[in-house]
């Protein structure tokens, strides 16, 4: 058995900058998809995205629309504030995690691996600190939640073994 090491106070911090900014682009998009709910029920539906969300926060600003009454406007321009403070907080959140990627040698070298980006590299490196307490590559990976590919064929090659067997007898 395995057991983790302890992170250092570098380490955690972070992990708390990755968790927030986590935590921060759920809230926004749950705030986009109320958005989008409510003028729904106003017939107002634009395409999926944030270009599509956009367009529906212009919409509510500008006061165009004669389809959302004041009394609506006024509720969605609570949801929009909200969100755009979220985006900012999100940004600036992203901005401290690429300078802690800059400043660290670790999170560097694992940028330049092909399809790992600053995020990811500043991620693994404050996850899992030094890689050399690892045994093997199959334990890190294991550490990190990936497991081998699965074979469906064998699966289905044997449940029906199973079921011509059950059939036979």
């Amino acid at each position: 058995m395995r057991f983790a090491e302890t992170k250092t106070i570098e380490q955690q911090s972070v992990l708390v900058l990755h968790r927030t900014r986590s935590t921060l682009i759920t809230h926004r998009t749950r705030m986009g998809n109320t958005i989008r709910a409510h003028l729904a029920e106003f017939d107002i539906i634009e395409s999926i995205g944030r270009i599509g969300l956009s367009r529906l926060i212009d919409m509510i600003v500008s006061g165009e629309d004669d389809r959302i009454t004041d009394v609506t406007r006024r509720a969605l321009m609570c949801l929009v504030d909200q969100y755009r403070l979220l985006q900012g907080q999100i940004l600036e959140l992203g901005r401290q995690v690429m300078a802690w990627h800059r400043s660290n040698e670790a999170s560097m070298r694992l940028a330049t691996i092909p399809g790992i980006g600053p995020l990811a590299a500043s991620a693994l490196v404050a996850s899992v600190g030094d890689a050399s307490n690892f045994k093997n590559g199959r334990s890190f990976a294991a550490f990190i939640g990936l497991v081998p590919k699965q074979s469906l064929a064998a699966a289905r090659s044997a449940s029906a073994r199973y079921r011509n067997a059950v059939i036979i007898t």
